[in-house]
């Protein structure tokens, strides 16, 4: 399981986060379809999670491809910790 760090994009009930040179759709894991997978992460973020776009978060996940699309298969997201750790 990896950590992605990055400010959350919400474009169209899809979000993303920056990866390198663009950006990873995310995609909740165990949802099945790409667009269903997108519009359910969107959903658990913006609702569950109460996040929103602008913000700085850490998702939990793997990096993948799907149907050609660069994502991040999602477990979890909570609001990223930019506190320094002494």
């Amino acid at each position: 399981m990896n950590n992605f760090t990055g400010t959350l994009s919400v474009n169209d009930r899809q979000s993303s986060l920056p990866d390198g040179n663009g950006m990873r759709l995310i995609t909740l894991a165990g949802t099945q379809g790409l667009t269903e997978a997108a519009f359910a992460a969107t959903r658990f973020l913006l609702e569950t999670r109460h996040l929103r776009a602008g913000q700085s978060i850490t998702v939990m996940g793997e990096r993948g491809t799907v149907d050609g699309v660069s994502v991040i298969v999602m477990v979890d997201a909570q609001a990223a910790n930019l506190s320094p750790q002494f």
